[in-house]
């Protein structure tokens, strides 16, 4: 399972804690003595996968670096109702101010690692793999891609600039699926194209080219 890039972590968590804490908790500061300390655990109410450990760490280091995370998982570590994923001990004032932030990645991310974790188990079997899309939130592809590896599946590619992949779309626009094809592999002659065919004349058209395929005109 290929890790985060600490830059992606940490633009995210920047920006999520822009949306929330922004360097205070008003009410934390109202409530909590100046000294007082604590600790905390995330501890999962359901099974599922545990992923996003390493965002959760940049979440309270960026309110307050003193603060300090162990792990008692790891991501992809298999959860029971009641297992304790992490502990966090510091300043109260700056653990309730990132406990929300950081357990809100933690539900997401685990969220979609335990759900294609589902459909890993399923497909298995049948030496069949899962494959994500581009139908993710604005601002959080690799954090959620690393959620599907987290679970079992497979990336497909992390954006437009990735690989070339005709869709049902692109061939209605381009006058059908040869013209196409010609102008992909005229344009890029040494790139593997994908295609997805919606019949099986347009499957025999695009395995003329050598093409990878998909049978489904859903987006990706």
């Amino acid at each position: 399972m290929t890790n985060l890039d600490p830059a992606e972590i940490g633009a995210a968590v920047e920006r999520a804690l822009a949306e929330d804490f922004r360097g205070t908790d008003l009410t934390g500061e109202a409530v909590l003595a100046e000294g007082q300390r604590c600790v905390a655990e995330v501890i999962a109410r359901e099974p599922g996968v545990l992923c996003g450990l390493a965002v959760a760490h940049e979440v309270f280091r960026q309110v307050d670096s003193s603060i300090e995370c162990a792990d008692l998982l790891q991501d992809g570590a298999r959860l029971e109702q009641g297992s304790v994923a992490m502990r966090v001990r510091g300043a109260a004032r700056g653990v309730l101010a990132g406990e929300r932030t950081a357990v809100n990645f933690l539900q997401h991310l685990s969220g979609i690692a335990s759900l294609t974790a589902q459909f890993v188990q399923v497909a298995s079997p049948f030496g069949v793999e899962i494959l994500d899309t581009r139908k993710t939130l604005p601002g959080l592809r690799q954090l959620e891609k690393f959620a599907v590896r987290t679970g079992g599946a497979h990336n497909h590619r992390m954006g437009l600039f990735a690989a070339i992949l005709i869709k049902d779309n692109h061939v209605d626009l381009a006058g059908g699926l040869g013209s196409a094809l010609a102008r992909a592999v005229a344009r890029h002659p040494a790139q593997e194209i994908e295609v997805e065919v919606r019949s099986g004349a347009e499957l025999a058209e695009a395995l003329e080219y050598g093409c990878c395929w998909t049978t489904s005109p859903r987006k990706r």
